[in-house]
């Protein structure tokens, strides 16, 4: 139900913000700003693209988490889009993901309300698990990593046995 109510203000706030504001400093300059922000928008979104691609490989071949690269390659990606969008509304919450500490604080808040699931499906006959088809076998180890038991990992989570 929130949602939906932020889909119904959102646009009456950015209007109330262009009437206010354009009687503030008029008309001409309010349309310099929109369109100015839209073109800071556009270049943001062209020039981080790639750079958040060569950001990601660089993590990865660091042998770092790529979760916080790929988060703040999309945050900026966002902040792009809200700037092309026209408002002041929009292009404040722009600015503000522009801020690394900004996003720094919303992928921990991420973080700490993600939860991982995993679900593992045996199909069974006549109680007997089915037997993979073809000569291919995979083995494997596992450590148990419940909570306080967990062996020390590098910098990525990721630990080597």
């Amino acid at each position: 139900m929130w949602a939906f109510a932020a889909l119904v203000a959102l646009p009456l706030i950015e209007i109330a913000l262009f009437i206010r504001i354009g009687g503030l400093i008029g008309a001409g300059a309010t349309l310099a700003l929109v369109v100015g922000s839209a073109a800071l928008g556009v270049l943001l979104l062209r020039g981080h693209g790639l750079r958040g691609i060569r950001l990601l490989g660089q993590t990865m071949r660091d042998g770092r988490d790529p979760g916080g690269a790929l988060f703040d390659a999309a945050m900026v990606m966002v902040a792009g889009i809200l700037l092309i969008l026209p408002g002041f509304l929009s292009d404040l919450i722009a600015l503000a993901l522009l801020l690394p500490p900004v996003r720094a604080a919303l992928y921990r808040a991420m973080q700490a309300r993600a939860v991982m699931r995993a679900s593992v499906v045996v199909e069974a006959r006549g109680g007997y698990p089915r037997r993979p088809t073809g000569d291919r076998v995979i083995e494997g180890e596992f450590t148990d990593v419940t909570p306080g038991n967990r062996p020390q990992a590098g910098p990525s989570g990721w630990t080597r046995h």
